[in-house]
């Protein structure tokens, strides 16, 4: 099936992140980022980018997405405003 069929005509450009770098792991990484902190696996998520996706293939990737939900941030800081 299609790509486009599959989501219903609704392609998106998906997530920017600004910085690669900080944001998108390794397996290792993300193993000692959990066992440093577990409740740290509620933000790492499983990550795809477009050059893993191949046609006839199941996708492959060792890397993970550092991911906070939006507010998540401000809702740590005790909700301060930003000046």
């Amino acid at each position: 099936m299609p790509l486009g069929e599959y989501v219903g005509g609704k392609i998106y450009r998906g997530i920017l992140t600004g910085l690669n770098e900080a944001f998108v792991i390794d397996a290792q990484m993300r193993e000692r980022l959990i066992a440093e902190d577990p409740k740290s696996a509620e933000l790492i998520k499983p990550f795809l980018a477009g050059r893993d996706i191949k046609r006839y293939e199941m996708p492959k990737s060792d890397k993970y997405l550092i991911l906070m939900p939006r507010g998540w941030t401000r809702e740590r800081s005790s909700n301060s405003k930003d000046t």
